[in-house]
């Protein structure tokens, strides 16, 4: 048996520390679409994820999580939508979320 990593750039320790995706609708996701834009206000790293305070700058603060690393707070980001989640609780961080939406961040070209 031969096992194939085809593309995918996280390795297999890591995914399997994230336990379950939460982008599936059976952990609570709602599929969604569009962009989430603004300025990241906080920042926090969990488990290979970032959790971002997203500002809008129309007084609407989000929260959104997505892959990796890199973004600090002041950065403007422009979040690729992919799953919403109306309550979430994230166990590495031991915090709850009212809304939380799952992304990645949208090239920069």
């Amino acid at each position: 048996m031969v096992a194939c990593a085809c593309g995918e750039s996280t390795p297999l320790a890591a995914r399997q520390e994230r336990g379950p995706s939460p982008l599936l609708a059976e952990n609570g996701a709602t599929v969604v679409s569009g962009r989430m834009e603004g300025v990241a206000v906080e920042a926090i790293q969990a488990k290979g994820y970032t959790y971002l305070l997203v500002d809008d700058g129309g007084g609407e603060r989000r929260w959104a999580a997505i892959l990796g690393r890199g973004v600090e707070p002041g950065d403007r980001v422009s979040i690729v939508r992919l799953a919403l989640h109306e309550t979430f609780h994230s166990s590495s961080l031991d915090r709850d979320f009212d809304r939380l939406v799952m992304g990645i961040l949208a090239s920069s070209s």
